[in-house]
């Protein structure tokens, strides 16, 4: 069987028939594979998800990542790539900025997300505040692109 790839969304038809740096980053997990973590969030920042999926595809796609997803597709955890977030992978890959520090902006910044009939509506984790959230934040108009000052200094030839 093939390797395990992340989905990747994309703004433009071009870039998805180039397999270009995606805006958006899923990956997908079997319920048993992070039973071992309090929540998706935390598991985006343990081993091996860290290691072999959160960080190599967060730095694949760092030109126009806007968001990294880790799903079960009924939990759901969200993180949008900020300026701030962008410049912190860089400084890793650079040897400029601690690990830890990085994953503790990554988890600060995680959405969390669970699709179960027993979260009432009104609760901000809810299957209608996930719909809610996707249809305003994973809309094209909604994914601005990414600064070309950012895209400059966060591109491969730039980390090296």
């Amino acid at each position: 069987m093939g390797a395990n790839v992340p989905v990747l969304a994309y703004v433009s038809s071009d870039n998805a028939d180039l397999v270009l740096a995606a805006e958006v980053v899923v990956e997908s997990k079997k319920p048993q594979e992070v039973e071992n973590f309090k929540d998706l969030a935390e598991a985006m920042i343990g081993q091996p998800v860290w290691q072999e999926k959160t960080l190599p595809y967060v730095r694949a796609n760092i030109t126009k990542i806007q968001y990294f997803v880790l799903t079960t597709f009924t939990d759901f955890a969200i993180v949008p790539i900020t300026t701030d977030l962008r410049r912190r992978f860089v400084a890793v890959s650079k040897g400029q900025e601690d690990e830890d520090t990085l994953k503790n902006a990554f988890r600060k910044q995680t959405v969390l997300f669970q699709l179960r009939p027993s979260l009432p509506h009104t609760d901000p984790r809810s299957t209608a505040a996930w719909r809610e959230w996707i249809q305003i934040h994973f809309a094209p108009s909604a994914l601005a692109p990414v600064a070309i000052s950012e895209i400059n200094n966060s591109a491969p030839s730039a980390q090296s």
